[in-house]
């Protein structure tokens, strides 16, 4: 009895494992677009990043220069940044340096470096991390946004949240 038990136990195991193994290899799975249909856009802090500005009586600006780098297979045109969220805006050129003409193409396997700023308006009381979005275009998804993943971009927008940054003591 328990051998037959133990038998059925060990069967009902191996059926469900062949089961399973058939529905995987037979199901319909939607494969990603192919490397060479699409864009993709990774960024990555310079060294010139991180500092704030804070001109007296404005508002604190936070200095960024991004390298996006173009790991897809096709050339991508960035056309525009824009910065949102509550007491935050795009700044073209922080601490009077150059701004970063737009707009500025990235061939496949190549990177390219972007200046700009992030203002935060110390009269809005709660100003939570902005989202960044660069405006892209390439031939397989036309013009569209990706938002950009900056690291550390957290920290770097609470130094404008701090009291000195706002001309507070």
């Amino acid at each position: 009895m328990i051998v037959a038990a133990l038998a059925a136990g060990v069967g009902g195991v191996l059926g469900g494992l062949v089961a399973h193994a058939w529905d995987e290899r037979n199901s319909p799975v939607s494969a990603p677009a192919p490397a060479a249909e699409r864009s993709d856009l990774r960024f990555s802090l310079a060294y010139q990043t991180g500092g704030v500005e804070s001109p007296s009586g404005g508002k604190p600006v936070l200095s960024l220069t991004l390298v996006v780098s173009n790991d897809g297979a096709l050339p991508a045109t960035v056309s525009e940044i824009r910065v949102s969220g509550p007491g935050a805006a795009y700044v073209t050129s922080p601490a009077g340096g150059p701004p970063t003409d737009l707009p500025q193409a990235i061939g496949p396997n190549r990177s390219v470096r972007l200046r700009f700023g992030i203002s935060s308006d110390c009269a809005v009381p709660i100003r939570p991390l902005p989202q960044v979005i660069f405006i892209v275009h390439d031939a397989a998804a036309g013009t569209h946004t990706v938002a950009a993943d900056i690291p550390d971009l957290d920290a770097l927008w609470g130094m404008t949240l701090l009291a000195p940054a706002c001309g507070m003591v």
